[in-house]
This record gives structure tokens, sequence and C-alpha cells, in this order.
């Protein structure tokens, strides 16, 4: 976990995406929203000082399983799904590492 908080400060340097116009994609924007507060703060905790414990990345696979449906996304969304793209990588190479 030696490269966490170089990662966490890039994670938390990213612009959140904005909600798209699709209801759907902005649902899971939404979902986004929880996991990524609950997977930053915990790797928060662990900067901290905390000591670790067992970490699942279940919640992290479901939305990222979730988000290929919004892969054909059309017009203004599609720039949306770029960046949620962006900020999904940089999620889970956080939560990579604090699973290591």
């Amino acid at each position: 976990m030696e490269r966490l908080p170089e990662l966490a400060n890039i994670h938390r340097k990213l612009p959140f995406p904005e909600f798209p116009e699709d209801d759907d994609f902005a649902d899971w924007v939404s979902d986004l929203v929880e996991v990524d507060g609950y997977y930053v703060g915990f790797a928060m905790s662990l900067i901290n000082g905390e000591k670790p414990h067992v970490i699942s990345a279940e919640e992290l696979q479901a939305l990222t399983d979730s988000f290929e449906k919004f892969a054909e996304i059309e017009g203004e969304d599609a720039s949306i799904y770029l960046d949620c793209k962006k900020y999904l990588f940089s999620l889970k190479a956080l939560v990579d590492e604090m699973a290591r």
C-alpha cells in the first residue's frame, strides 16, 4: 500500500463526472457517488493510520459491470461516459492498491 497516498491524491484531484441527461445513466452516476465515497473514505482512513482490514471490491465490480450498458450512449452524455470511464479507472487503481 505504499502508493496509496499518491493514488488517493490523484483520484481526489479528478473532477467528478457531471450528471447525464439519460435517467438510467444519471441513476448510475448517483451510485458512483456512493461507491466512490465508500472507497475514498476507506483509503483516507488507511492513510491516516487505521489498521488495514479486508476490503471487498464487490461494489466497484457491480458498478463497473453495469457501466458497460452505457457504452453506446449518444449526444452530450457520450462525453460524460468518457469522464466516468476515467473516473472508474482511477477508483479501480485505488481499490486495487488497498487490496494488496
